[in-house]
């Protein structure tokens, strides 16, 4: 193994010599034939070996694989065998390529790079993971949302306990797959946790709201119904009674300011008035009903 390694070592030393002293010598004799100046001489040596360095690159079979870096909800020993790479395997430019499709493919993957190091031949993969939302109840399972409304991986298929733990303790969604009874007026389960995501984008923009959330679920006909759970950074003088459920649908960041404003006023109201509200309708405009 070591001679082999050593003889690629040698190859490529003796491949970027040979190009780079042709091309070097072609570029010097056009150089000084031509009456060109030293700095565009230099110019000139500096592309063509950044060419000659890309196309050992290229070629070069890679002896192993170094390290896989970003890594948060993944286990390393899970990401190899997804993507079928295993200690001392040879990794050639096709199996590269074929590599970065795999990755790419990964609904837990958002991007990726490869960092390739010549001397000697080591890969080393970059990974920027998708970052859990909530857990939406689809199709009889449970599954992790990402940021950006992607259905990542059922929740009963997690095997890193971390990962267990952060997944218990976001909120849930309900009713991204409507009943075959129950028409939704969004047309696919990408739209429809698309607006909940535009929804909630609306409401951080404005501040969030000044409470925490168990769950959310699409109300038919229009708009969210979220349970509010915990007021966010309160005073024990100023605690409130916070109402069992919070309607809300908003088409714009004006709109979530108005509806924040008139939240934050009705919940001192129900402060001093000692009251808790079942329910607290926020989709009216200037308008806030409680039943």
């Amino acid at each position: 193994m070591l001679r082999n390694i050593l003889f690629i070592m040698l190859f490529s030393v003796l491949t970027i010599s040979s190009l780079a002293l042709r091309n070097f010598s072609d570029i010097l004799s056009r150089g000084i034939g031509e009456h060109f100046s030293a700095e565009s001489i230099i110019n000139a040596l500096k592309q063509e070996s950044d060419f000659v360095s890309e196309q050992v690159v290229a070629s070069t079979v890679y002896t192993s694989l170094d390290r896989i870096e970003g890594l948060k909800s993944l286990e390393n020993s899970q990401v190899r065998d997804i993507f079928g790479i295993y200690e001392g395997m040879e990794i050639k430019p096709e199996i590269l390529a074929n590599l970065g499709a795999k990755i790419k493919a990964s609904p837990w993957v958002e991007s990726y790079s490869f960092s390739k190091q010549v001397f000697p031949q080591r890969l080393k993969i970059n990974i920027v993971e998708a970052e859990p939302a909530f857990v939406a109840e689809y199709e009889g399972d449970s599954w992790i949302v990402s940021k950006k409304g992607v259905l990542i991986q059922p929740v009963k298929e997690i095997v890193k306990p971390s990962l267990v733990m952060t997944v218990s303790e976001l909120p849930r969604v309900y009713g991204i797959d409507p009943k075959e009874d129950n028409k939704s007026y969004l047309s696919s389960v990408y739209d429809r946790l698309s607006y909940i995501l535009k929804n909630l984008e609306f409401v951080d923009l404005a501040g969030g709201f000044p409470f925490k959330y168990s769950s959310l679920s699409l109300i038919n006909g229009g708009g969210i119904e979220l349970e509010p759970v915990e007021l966010q950074n309160a005073e024990p003088s100023t605690v409130r009674k916070l109402p069992k459920k919070v309607l809300f649908q908003l088409r714009s960041l004006e709109e979530a300011q108005n509806m924040l404003s008139r939240l934050k006023i009705v919940l001192e109201d129900i402060r001093l008035r000692g009251e808790t509200p079942g329910e607290l309708d926020l989709r009216f405009k200037d308008q806030v009903v409680l039943r």
